[in-house]
């Protein structure tokens, strides 16, 4: 994709944003209620201030509306201004692109039936810039936070002097860079539903039907992934694409990006006790098995025509239960990025499709919390990945503390808690239970033999789990 290129997909708008799994409250004996409530940042582009710098109208008020609308109030005569200067804050993973202004003509808002028809809104890089200087070139990255400059300016007499009320968005979306980061993680949430649907001609049903449907009682190897990739079978595309739904193409502004996936049926992790296993025999007598079976999703936005493609590979395992039955399934680790060379999708000197057993990981450091980060070296496998062990105990040092905290909290240390956010707590918690031991003392200790794979996902969840609390722990806990 070329850089050059400012192509946006604008965000749908909400008026009202509710903040969910946040707030909790303390009860006592005698039924009274007290509470705190903590927020952590929307991850959305959003307007963290908007202030008047400079002003010659009679009167202004102005509020901001989630996430990047102003409302406000102008009387002025003809020629009057007034200028605000909004600051916007990035908080996704995503570059995003700035792509103009959007509103609606409504009797509340009676000032906006003025706008390019008496009212001039211009938004400026500077205050002091004649002209719309903040425009669709201009962009922000993940994280970042930008200032920029909106003037209201009064032209016509027929809108002067009067009570003028605006609702006008200031919209922005995903660059055309991040199309294919966006397009990949809507096709690893689609697949975590996939996977998660056990239900009689679910999901998890039909696609592991269709991958035994592949084996053909001689090769083994065609008794274990099913794709959509170039090269793949008109039924296996059909199969992998119903599946995800829709959610393996992202149109952004007339532009299409597609990704192509291979899913992989084998044991990854090393642990025949995880995953599931699969026996078919064929209608030739053939059989073959597998015992302890993650479920890998490769991903690329690759032609798979020639060069080295970037594939992405993120590994999906499940525990059993105690009735044999699989539980939910989860990503291991993160969302590895790796190459892999370019074959047919039946193998052999062709193209259209990449080799799973090629796939080799690149140089890339993994930021998990804001202490705690990790870096896999290129050309290891994805077994190799995923199996690795916890070096000198980073990610178990992360991990014990917040499952201490997460225990403190669900033993009533700090009162009794009720709520959504304390059910999530407590769900997350026994999630990790597989991790970790809880000695005679009662001191929680998670288990020295787990790989980083298995305990990354959990600081995440743990974590995110614990905001709410913040206001009543003890940091030293």
């Amino acid at each position: 994709m070329r850089k050059s290129v400012k192509i946006t997909l604008c965000t749908a708008l909400s008026f009202m944003f509710i903040f969910s799994c946040l707030g909790f409250a303390t009860l006592t004996d005698t039924l009274s209620i007290s509470g705190n409530a903590a927020a952590t940042p929307p991850n959305a582009v959003f307007i963290t201030d908007a202030t008047v710098v400079n002003t010659n109208v009679s009167s202004e008020s102005h509020e901001v509306v989630f996430p990047t609308n102003l409302q406000s109030n102008i009387r002025g005569a003809r020629n009057n201004s007034v200028t605000y200067m909004i600051t916007v804050k990035n908080n996704t993973s995503y570059k995003y692109a700035y792509s103009g202004i959007d509103y609606v003509t409504d009797a509340a808002y009676n000032g906006n039936s003025y706008i390019g028809n008496g009212i001039t809104i211009t938004t400026k890089d500077k205050q002091t810039d004649s002209s719309a200087t903040f425009n669709s070139s201009d962009t922000l990255e993940p994280g970042a936070v930008r200032t920029f400059y909106v003037t209201y300016t009064v032209s016509r007499n027929t809108a002067a002097n009067k009570d003028l009320n605006f609702l006008v968005n200031f919209k922005f979306g995903i660059h055309v860079d991040s199309a294919g980061d966006v397009a990949i993680d809507n096709a690893l949430d689609k697949f975590t539903s996939v996977l998660n649907d056990s239900s009689a001609g679910g999901g998890y049903e039909v696609l592991t039907d269709k991958i035994d449907d592949k084996y053909d009682g001689r090769n083994d190897w065609k008794a274990n992934y099913i794709g959509n990739v170039v090269d793949s079978s008109s039924s296996d595309s059909k199969i992998v694409n119903d599946l995800f739904g829709g959610e393996l193409t992202l149109d952004i502004d007339g532009r299409e990006t597609n990704v192509t996936v291979l899913i992989k049926r084998e044991d990854v992790d090393g642990n025949p006790l995880t995953g599931d296993d699969y026996t078919i025999t064929h209608s030739n007598g053939g059989s073959t098995s597998g015992y302890g079976c993650e479920m890998t999703l490769y991903m690329t936005t690759h032609h798979l025509q020639y060069g080295t493609p970037t594939v992405y590979a993120a590994v999906f395992t499940c525990q059993r239960n105690s009735d044999g039955s699989y539980g939910s399934w989860y990503v291991l680790g993160d969302i590895y990025e790796g190459t892999a060379n370019i074959v047919g999708y039946e193998g052999g000197q062709s193209t259209g499709s990449f080799d799973t057993g090629t796939w080799r990981s690149v140089n890339k450091t993994y930021t998990v919390s804001s202490d705690y980060q990790y870096t896999v070296s290129q050309n290891n496998t994805i077994q190799t990945v995923i199996q690795a062990e916890d070096v000198y105990g980073l990610a178990r040092n992360k991990l014990q503390p917040l499952l201490r905290k997460a225990k403190n909290i669900l033993d009533g240390d700090y009162g009794v808690f009720a709520g959504v956010a304390i059910e999530r707590l407590r769900s997350v918690y026994d999630e990790a239970s597989i991790y970790y031991t809880i000695g005679a003392d009662g001191t929680l200790t998670v288990n020295p033999t787990s790989t980083r794979a298995q305990l990354v996902p959990y600081i995440r969840e743990v974590e995110t789990a614990l905001v709410p609390f913040d206001g009543v722990l003890n940091p030293n806990i």
